[in-house]
């Protein structure tokens, strides 16, 4: 049980984490879930770009990852670390252009939850979505994209979906990328 949830919520606990996962490549079967929290996800030294690229194909039975972005302003038992001195803030998550490609290899992935998160556009937060090939359940909490008229049109999200939910999102997916 010790490996079945795992927080990474800096660069520290990511390279410790990728320390045990290379030295101990049977742990990596235990490990079922992933939440990267933390203050550092909107700069420079973001590990969640890192973590799709290290981890991709190394975690079979991966089924869940939370992205929870926590602002400096609100405390938190989390530390807030400086970090690298060349790191710099940011107002959204920086992705590489092939994250999509990375997160794809997460082929078991069916829960995805996002909290407090800003993309640069709406075709990224839609290409994000789609990669999970396996995506059922998804889960938004304050999710903005910064680009100027990047909404989908028409798009309320006060409304509760119906239960035919992710397969109009997986066209509304498809239509953005």
């Amino acid at each position: 049980m010790l490996f079945y949830q795992v927080q990474l919520a800096d660069t520290t606990s990511f390279h410790h984490f990728s320390t045990i996962i290379d030295n101990a490549p049977h742990l990596r079967d235990y490990v079922y879930e992933v939440e990267l929290t933390g203050y550092h996800l909107h700069n420079t030294t973001s590990i969640l770009a890192p973590f799709l690229a290290v981890f991709a194909g190394k975690l079979p039975n991966l089924f869940r990852i939370d992205v929870v972005c926590i602002p400096d302003t609100m405390e938190t038992r989390f530390s807030k670390t400086t970090g690298s001195p060349k790191a710099k803030a940011l107002p959204y998550i920086p992705l590489h252009p092939r994250f999509p490609a990375f997160l794809s290899a997460f082929t078991d992935v069916s829960l995805l939850c996002l909290e407090k998160t800003t993309f640069v556009t709406f075709s990224e937060f839609t290409r994000m979505l789609h990669a999970l090939p396996k995506l059922e359940n998804l889960m938004c909490y304050s999710i903005r994209w910064i680009a100027p008229g990047s909404s989908h049109p028409g798009a309320d999200f006060t409304k509760q979906p119906k239960g035919t939910f992710m397969p109009k999102l997986r066209k509304l997916l498809a239509d953005h990328i």
